[in-house]
């Protein structure tokens, strides 16, 4: 498997491309949902069906070995993002959930006033997520929350 550094003779993750470094499972997800990096720490969620919610999780990433897990109240359809030393998980009760990148420790959350399946995308200033999922969850709005998160 992957050592805990990466290799000194790669330049870059594009040049170990050929090489298999680590495999892991990830109970019930991530179903090809995107996963989101720090260049530290690889961020994923994956739902749980049988008890309802999404469990986040930060990886090494260069044995695949996590580092911390959170359960979230809610199932999550979308990636997560990551700005700063915060992770940021969009999720289908409607919940904007903000949690410390290192720790996994909440910081914030916001209410969006509607489900969402769409990934947080961040501005200088603020954090934009798009709500719904037509046909499957209500919702039709782009919600703008400020610097205070």
């Amino acid at each position: 498997m992957g050592s805990p550094h990466p290799p000194a003779a790669v330049a870059s993750p594009a040049d170990a491309l050929d090489r298999f470094e680590w495999r892991r499972r990830a109970d019930n997800g991530p179903r090809g949902r995107p996963v989101a990096t720090d260049g530290r720490r690889v961020y994923v969620l994956s739902n749980d069906n049988d008890t309802g919610t999404c469990v986040a999780a930060a990886l090494e990433p260069w044995t695949g070995e996590p580092i911390w897990r959170r359960r979230l109240p809610s199932f999550s359809f979308t990636a997560n993002a990551v700005e700063g030393d915060r992770v940021f998980a969009s999720c289908a009760d409607g919940v904007l959930r903000v949690m410390d990148a290192a720790t996994a420790r909440p910081v914030a959350e916001a209410s969006l006033g509607e489900p969402s399946t769409a990934p947080p995308t961040m501005t200088r200033l603020s954090v934009v997520v798009g709500t719904g999922a037509a046909a499957f969850l209500p919702g039709e709005r782009l919600v703008c929350l400020g610097p205070t998160l």
